[in-house]
């Protein structure tokens, strides 16, 4: 269960996100949700590299005025790793990871994406109580074995079990997370995109 704490924390620090930018009033899209929608990873934990593979596997209709609820299924060798998003106009909240249901979902990017935005929320997994803070930040050019992007990145800090993780995320316009950079207790996690795929 130890070795599987950092996987864990890699994907705890993962939003799919879909935000909107005042400036061109041009939506975002920056973690489509359509179903099959896939991302191929290379994941280096401490300097040894390990492919990881995402995708959108299903998508339950939520109750009227409700959001519906996606499953995103992460594979890393022989370990599968599940977590349900869901979104509306003001959030994109994260609802269970891996099994474990949030008391009360978790909003992992607020509306609309800005550059400066600060927002904190306290969340409770089973037992553990913790407080997440996030910041977004200036877009920038992120270059990754599946091309250069315009990303948008947000920052995220939080304590899992007593540890601490900072995580940093870069998401691009239809895309998803381009690269992502972790620090869970001093084990280093970095992923980068290897190869991307529209779901429908």
């Amino acid at each position: 269960m130890r070795a599987l704490f950092p996987l864990l924390a890699l994907f705890v620090a993962i939003p799919w996100v879909a935000a909107e930018d005042k400036k061109d009033e041009k939506k975002l899209d920056l973690f489509p949700l359509a179903k099959g929608t896939k991302w191929e990873y290379v994941v280096s934990v401490n300097g040894e590299d390990k492919d990881v593979i995402q995708e959108v596997t299903k998508i339950a209709p939520g109750k009227t005025g409700e959001r519906d609820i996606v499953t995103v299924e992460s594979k890393v060798a022989e370990q599968t790793i599940t977590e349900e998003i869901s979104a509306d106009d003001k959030a994109v909240y994260r609802h269970a990871m891996q099994g474990m249901k949030l008391d009360s979902p978790l909003p992992i990017v607020k509306y609309p994406y800005t550059a400066g935005a600060t927002w904190k929320s306290a969340i409770k997994i089973a037992t553990d109580e913790a407080e997440a803070k996030f910041d977004a930040g200036k877009p920038e050019e992120v270059k990754v074995a599946a091309g250069k992007f315009t990303a948008y990145p947000i920052v995220m800090e939080m304590d899992v079990m007593g540890k601490k993780v900072v995580s940093k995320n870069w998401y691009a316009d239809g895309v998803g997370i381009v690269k992502q950079d972790v620090d869970f207790a001093g084990t280093k996690v970095v992923m980068e995109l290897k190869k991307f795929t529209k779901g429908k």
